[in-house]
């Protein structure tokens, strides 16, 4: 009988750990998403920042590429791949959206 229950025990303790995702505890899965918009740069110095003015909204941009895309991209209409890091906190605080990899320059 305790055979039994020890084996009815260790399969469930299989299915439990089985079914647990395996990016539980707190790491998050890499989504990446791609935007499409103009680059501008917004305010005032020395707080200015780059940004990529969408149809739904702007996203501070951020990350190693965000450099080269200011210096390299102003103006230009851009499609990038990246992961919001930041949301958006209402009118004067846009999202922060690291960027991975500029997809197509327009």
């Amino acid at each position: 009988m305790a055979t039994k229950i020890d084996r009815l025990t260790t399969i469930l303790i299989l299915a439990l750990l089985l079914s647990t995702p395996l990016n539980a505890g707190g790491a998050r899965e890499k989504q990446d998403n791609t935007f499409t918009g103009r680059v501008a740069v917004k305010g005032s110095e020395p707080h200015t920042q780059i940004v990529l003015v969408t149809i739904e909204a702007d996203y501070v941009l951020t990350g190693p590429l965000a450099e080269r895309i200011r210096n390299e991209y102003q103006g230009h209409t851009l499609e990038v791949s990246g992961e919001i890091r930041k949301e958006a906190l209402g009118p004067g605080f846009p999202a922060e959206l690291e960027v991975f990899e500029i997809v197509k320059v327009h």
